[in-house]
């Protein structure tokens, strides 16, 4: 926000932190009336003052001076300033007992800097050096608490020990009820509510707590969970509860900067790459789409029997995508769950249209057998994608192979073919030429290239 007049003017802006809203405003007035405040800088000094009251900070050059932080004099303006602030307390003075400005062998405090007083605590002011101009930089700190990392939750699911039965029934159960819009993403949200929420009844699955142990807790650390458990137990309002998590809380922030300076130093030595992956993927911030581009063609283009028999060429894999499902949830669908599949493929097909649970993939490394496991080479990627795309993926793959045929010098991605079968054809016309009549079909260069190949 801008804001200006014939005695001063102001900007403001706000600021996210975390879950609050911190709020800035930049003043500036003009020197020309700091002996005698007009009435309309009376307005603007109120209308600023009264902005916020929290976690709002005020500075700029008001050209305001008191003896009170090493000014020469104190003059009107800062009087007026001062009753008003008085008169609210709702803002605390920052500035330290130091000048800002350093012009024409004067040194003089200008600048004001002001907080509203649920923040001034943890707020600091200082000048930074001096420099070659008339205002010095301010420098304002803010204490405030660094958000904690949540440990990711290792579940264990038995699928052994399912109830398929009843997880065929709530998923029939749901799909029938269902009376919303039947576009591509309502339908893909339909059926994955519908198998999360039936796989979490019927199908055994816990959490692993860890220990202090597992934690990562010193004994140190372990000593005080006790003792504050015991104080708990006797008298849950004693006062040293409190100093007790304090010094749990700094103990174990000094454990995780010790291991994450360890991890750092070991992080290029280090032979498996499975934990440097689950690192680098911990830090990447959540994938954000801008949504597809909707080009409806209204082509129906599959059914229930093309998805059952897509279904059953796929493994019965436990192995979960990053929407929770996993191949032995689509396999155990009732005969309306098939439908739906069905009706939510021709709309993504016929609208141009990919739910964005389907861009996404859970990636990790997996190492090749008898492999240096200090190369990077070593390694290859695992990406797990949604099981429900992959069905897809398996459909329009049988459509495009009853249109298309590869070339027969082709061996890459092709099924039953090799780098083997692309060696003995290499083979053969090799050898073929060199057996015809002459003059032969002589082979003069071969260029091979298989390491690492398909």
């Amino acid at each position: 926000m801008f804001s200006s007049s014939t005695s001063g003017h102001f900007v403001s802006g706000k600021s996210r932190k975390i879950a609050k809203r911190w709020y800035f405003t930049n003043v500036y007035f003009p020197p020309r009336s700091s002996d005698s405040p007009t009435a309309e800088v009376r307005e603007e000094v109120l209308q600023i003052l009264d902005m916020e009251d929290r976690n709002h900070i005020l500075t700029g050059d008001w050209n305001a001076h008191s003896s009170a932080w090493h000014s020469h004099k104190t003059d009107e303006r800062w009087s007026m300033i001062e009753d008003e602030l008085d008169s609210r307390g709702n803002h605390v003075i920052l500035n330290e007992n130091t000048f800002t400005r350093a012009d024409t062998g004067i040194l003089s405090s200008p600048d004001i800097t002001m907080a509203t007083a649920d923040i001034a605590s943890r707020a600091t002011w200082h000048t930074c050096g001096v420099i070659n101009t008339d205002h010095l930089p301010i420098i304002i700190a803010m204490d405030s608490e660094i958000p904690k990392r949540e440990r990711p939750k290792r579940v264990i699911t038995n699928y052994g020990k399912a109830d398929w039965k009843g997880f065929k029934t709530d998923i029939e159960t749901s799909i029938r009820s269902y009376v919303g819009p039947r576009d591509a993403y309502s339908l893909e949200k339909l059926i994955s509510k519908a198998i999360l929420g039936a796989a979490g009844k019927h199908i055994p699955r816990g959490r692993f707590v860890p220990t202090c142990e597992c934690q990562g807790d010193t004994k140190e650390t372990d000593d005080l969970l006790k003792k504050r458990a015991e104080m708990q137990r006797l008298n849950p309002l004693d006062g040293k509860i409190a100093e007790i998590n304090d010094l749990i809380e700094k103990s174990r922030r000094y454990l995780r900067k010790v291991r994450w300076l360890n991890k750092m130093e070991d992080i290029e030595i280090k032979r498996k790459a499975d934990s440097n992956w689950s690192l680098l993927k911990g830090l990447k911030p959540k994938a954000r789409s801008s949504g597809p581009v909707n080009l409806p063609n209204g082509m129906i283009t599959t059914n229930a029997k093309a998805i059952t028999n897509a279904m059953a060429k796929n493994l019965s894999s436990t192995a979960m995508g990053p929407d929770g499902l996993c191949h032995i949830h689509l396999k155990n669908l009732p005969e309306n769950g098939i439908h739906a599949l069905a009706e939510l493929f021709n709309a993504t097909i016929s609208e141009n249209t990919i739910p964005d649970s389907w861009k996404k993939a859970n990636v990790f490394m997996l190492s090749k057998s008898g492999k240096d496991l200090t190369e990077i080479k070593s390694y290859r990627p695992v990406s797990l994608l949604s099981p429900v795309a992959k069905v897809l993926e398996r459909v329009i793959l049988e459509r495009i192979n009853q249109e298309c045929q590869s070339p027969s010098s082709q061996h890459a991605f092709k099924k039953a073919h090799s780098t083997t079968t692309a060696i003995i054809e290499v083979t053969n016309r090799i050898v073929g030429g060199l057996n015809m009549p002459k003059p032969a079909n002589r082979t003069t260069m071969t260029c091979l290239d298989l390491r690492a190949a398909f």
